[in-house]
């Protein structure tokens, strides 16, 4: 681990996905003595010449797709050498780093990858309110001309009582609401429907009733599918968290942030 954390410290662009690889394989328990010796700062690699260094650099990507195929995938030491999300100008720099993606596997040919921001507020008097910023990006990370970014605002219908939360599959969860939403921002043009009934459910506490670590909660959308109405998980895990107001009333006022990633 020395060793690695002495390579990202070089922060050069020169060694490609290199350094990623490193990392991802110590992270599926391979040996890496080896690998430092050759694609680390001061390997081999980088002491031949050009043509050597932009072999190396395709080893490195090569080791790193077999990985994410292999003992890697879900790792988050081989997903950071995915394509990121970059610095997308119509993404708020501090989301850049947190949608890493890899766009050819992202989705089925022709579908759009969306990312998900959603922030909600419960004021602790019966009132909530959320909004959704909808990222769309095209097959290609790095070209923006196409991308684009819907605002979804979702107004208060009624809180849902413990029951209903019950009724729905998710019989844990403190807190849900019945809302409408309406987009008023659409550069995409899908057609997401005026005042369409859309329930959240947000799982804040464990099961001794204080918050999760590092404030981390499940959040569930109830929406209209071919069945019905249902409710699924919508907020990635480890992605969404609950922050109270007032720690010592966790029933009171607090603010939602979640995240989700879905194709269309």
């Amino acid at each position: 681990m020395i060793f690695f954390l002495s390579f990202l410290a070089c922060g050069s662009d020169d060694y490609g996905d290199c350094e990623h690889y490193i990392a991802c394989s110590e992270a599926t328990g391979q040996p890496v003595t080896a690998l430092i010796a050759t694609y680390g700062p001061d390997g081999s690699c980088w002491q031949g010449g050009a043509d050597l260094a932009e072999q190396c650099r395709a080893e490195c990507s090569d080791g790193i797709t077999i990985l994410l195929e292999g003992d890697g995938k879900g790792l988050p030491e081989c997903e950071a050498a995915e394509e990121p999300a970059g610095d997308n100008p119509i993404v708020p720099e501090e989301l850049w780093e947190s949608w890493q993606y890899e766009v050819e596997s992202a989705c089925d040919e022709g579908e759009t990858i969306y990312f998900i921001y959603g922030e909600g507020y419960d004021d602790g008097s019966g009132g909530f309110t959320a909004t959704e910023w909808w990222y769309g990006f095209g097959s290609d990370p790095f070209d923006y001309d196409n991308d684009t970014v819907d605002t979804l605002e979702f107004t208060l219908v009624a809180p849902m009582t413990a029951a209903e939360i019950s009724g729905w599959g998710v019989s844990e969860a403190e807190r849900g609401y019945e809302t409408l939403r309406n987009a008023t921002d659409n550069q995409s043009g899908v057609p997401y429907g005026d005042d369409t009934e859309i329930g959240y459910i947000f799982d804040t506490l464990n099961p001794n009733g204080g918050l999760n670590y590092e404030n981390r909660m499940l959040v569930y959308r109830v929406s209209e599918g071919r069945n019905g109405r249902s409710a699924s998980e919508w907020g990635e895990v480890g992605k969404s968290f609950y922050y109270p107001d007032d720690e010592s009333a966790l029933d009171g006022a607090g603010r939602f942030v979640w995240q989700a990633r879905r194709c269309y």
